[in-house]
């Protein structure tokens, strides 16, 4: 059965600088799984999907997301360069499920790690859509994976994207009708982040394909995240 690692954590504010005396660090991390069970009949690693960005295959607001097969196309940080050297790596391996997490967000809402804890507490926001992982549905599924002995890489990300006000927006509804948020665009956020950041869209098809119920990343977020921590009288 396939075990799985926690998702590394993502932010879109600053990220500590990643020097290259940590890459064998990083990428130890990222291959834990297959190294600790190298008889496991099969094992599972969740690399972050920032090795991606939008280009001109794969437009921001087009729809079209980059497959499991596309090659990575963002080396605007470290970070993303060793996750997407390793996912090379692990497929050399036939017994490795590869789960591209991005984004993720939980029903936790006191926790520091989860994606709209983060984007509530910066001064500023970039508005960009993402695809992003709503664990709570996504999780359960990992382990249904797991049961049907599923192997290669897997975008494991909710169908389709949402922005960061999009999100916003629905903390306010649902949670703090009192909260408010600022923009800035990438070039302002450059100025105060230490490396690029990754935004794309990942094609869910496969994934889609093999469990069906899974809800869009905005019906998930609704049902998942917001209706169980609902603090205002929206229906």
């Amino acid at each position: 059965m396939p075990r799985a690692s926690p998702a590394a954590p993502t932010s879109t504010g600053a990220r500590p600088t990643a020097s290259r005396p940590s890459a064998p660090t990083s990428a130890a991390r990222s291959r834990s799984p297959t190294s600790a069970a190298p008889g496991a009949s099969c094992s599972s690693t969740t690399p972050p999907g920032c090795i991606f960005e939008y280009d001109a295959g794969h437009p921001l607001g087009s729809g079209v997301g980059f497959k499991e097969e596309d090659t990575p196309n963002f080396v605007g940080s470290f970070y993303s360069k060793t996750k997407a050297m390793v996912e090379e790596l692990l497929k050399n391996y036939e017994n490795v499920c590869t789960l591209r997490v991005r984004m993720p967000i939980s029903s936790d809402l006191s926790n520091p790690r989860n994606f709209i804890t983060k984007i509530t507490r910066y001064d500023k926001v970039v508005d960009i859509p993402n695809s992003m992982t709503i664990l709570d549905e996504l999780l359960p599924i990992s382990i249904e994976m797991a049961k049907r002995n599923l192997t290669g890489i897997w975008n494991f990300t909710n169908p389709g994207v949402v922005s960061h006000n999009e999100i916003l927006e629905m903390y306010r509804d649902y949670i703090d009708p009192n909260f408010s948020w600022k923009n800035f665009n990438l070039e302002e956020q450059a100025k105060v982040i230490v490396a690029p950041r990754s935004n794309n869209e990942l094609d869910t098809v496969k994934l889609k394909t093999e469990f069906p119920e899974l809800l869009s990343i905005k019906e998930s977020l609704i049902k998942n995240v917001f209706k169980p921590n609902q603090k205002t009288s929206k229906a």
